[in-house]
């Protein structure tokens, strides 16, 4: 390691131009090897339950009525905001879509409520369930700011009912980690995987000046928004609280 700074300093001293060259690439690198390679592994093994058993596709997501339940608390990121669990929610599904709201994307929102929706909610999971979860192969996704999209790709393999059960199956998730652990869970979430999701459909809303700021979860199968996206009716997202995810392994709670 220190052989290393020494040949960077002797660098740096011998050629400044080849030696910033060399440290801008060099972060490229560091930051692509440890997003795409190191920090799955590494938060599984730190973060993560080794949790043993196959999970199967379930044939659609699990809504549970419960009792009316108290608003509480809860911090998220540096913001306060109030909570509300409607419904209890569990699912195994197939993970088509994960968009994520970071700084460097989110920078030009600049009003104060659109930053606590990111800060709060900051990745989209986008989850299909039944036959069309089980037949990745026959549709394509596609993801704009909190609405995701998707086409089935008419092949002959391709069941013509994958297509008609599309609207039950395919769900968009905002989703609020309930805990920190659970956070570094969806930070390594992928398209692709085979997840078991616990959690709440909740209403949530800001405090103090953001109280304005309300959140409404779909709580049944197919809901449909009130909104328009291209003129067209779009089915209304879930404002999930997820307090438990299992996938390729591990257990984050």
């Amino acid at each position: 390691m220190f052989r290393y700074f020494a040949q960077l300093r002797d660098l740096f001293l011998i050629n400044p131009a080849l030696f910033l060259k060399a440290l801008f690439w060099g972060g490229i690198v560091s930051w692509l090897g440890w997003h795409f390679i190191l920090k799955r592994p590494f938060y599984q093994q730190i973060y993560g339950k080794p949790t043993d058993g196959t999970l199967e596709i379930w044939d659609a997501d699990i809504f549970q009525d419960m009792p009316e339940q108290s608003v509480f608390e809860l911090k998220v990121n540096g913001y306060d905001i109030e909570v509300q669990a409607i419904k209890s929610f569990k699912t195994v599904t197939r993970i088509v879509y994960v968009d994520r709201y970071t700084p460097l994307g989110t920078w030009y929102r600049s009003r104060e409520g659109a930053r606590l929706y990111d800060k709060i909610v900051p990745q989209d999971i986008s989850t299909a369930t039944g036959i069309t979860g089980r037949n990745p192969q026959c549709f394509k996704y596609a993801h704009e700011y909190r609405l995701l999209t998707w086409e089935w790709d008419k092949q002959e393999a391709c069941p013509i009912k994958t297509y008609a059960e599309s609207d039950n199956d395919v769900n968009n998730n905002h989703s609020i980690a309930a805990s920190q652990n659970v956070q570094r869970g969806l930070d390594i979430l992928k398209a692709g995987d085979i997840a078991y999701i616990e959690g709440y459909a909740v209403y949530w809303n800001g405090t103090g000046n953001l109280s304005y700021q309300r959140f409404e979860s779909a709580t049944v199968l197919g809901q449909v928004s009130t909104q328009l996206a291209g003129g067209q009716k779009t089915g209304l997202c879930r404002q999930l609280l997820i307090t438990k995810i299992t996938f390729d392994g591990y257990t984050f709670e």
